[in-house]
């Protein structure tokens, strides 16, 4: 299987933003967050974040399963979402991603990803990639946001 990724172009926009609820629903649907769940992103905020963030199209051959966008702080690159294909999970692929992610953008020496308090899926997911849990940030009485970081 030959899992890579390109810049997002905004032709796969709608099919992106289509992929990017059906991973997010669940989240949103516990914690209904209106404010900050990509759930709740429109096409011209995902086209907008095209355009000017660091956004990637994964791809499994050449069928895209999933996505990301990294943020770059003044010290650090801030993965704000990075999300598979419901039906390619737990084969891999973002763990894969994640290294090469790492390989590719050197030039910072700290990461930082947010994610819910009741994921915990996500919490051993970074875990096992090196991250450690250093803060947390409260949304609302429904979401707490984990914030991890992991030093090259």
């Amino acid at each position: 299987m030959a899992i890579y990724f390109k810049k997002t172009i905004l032709k796969n926009a709608d099919f992106i933003l289509d992929l990017q609820k059906q991973c997010f629903k669940n989240d949103f649907l516990e914690y209904k967050d209106y404010e900050t769940s990509p759930y709740c992103e429109t096409l011209e905020d995902l086209q907008h974040d095209i355009t000017t963030n660091q956004h990637f199209t994964i791809f499994s051959e050449e069928n895209i399963v999933g996505a990301f966008e990294i943020k770059e702080k003044h010290n650090s690159q801030h993965l704000y979402k990075i999300f598979i294909s419901q039906n390619e999970q737990n084969n891999g692929i973002g763990k894969l991603t994640m290294k090469m992610i790492f390989e590719k953008f050197t030039n910072k020496n700290k990461w930082t990803v947010y994610t819910p308090h009741k994921n915990y899926r996500n919490h051993h997911f970074y875990e096992s990639l090196g991250f450690e849990k250093y803060g947390e940030a409260i949304l609302s009485d429904k979401l707490t946001l984990f914030k991890y970081a992991k030093y090259n």
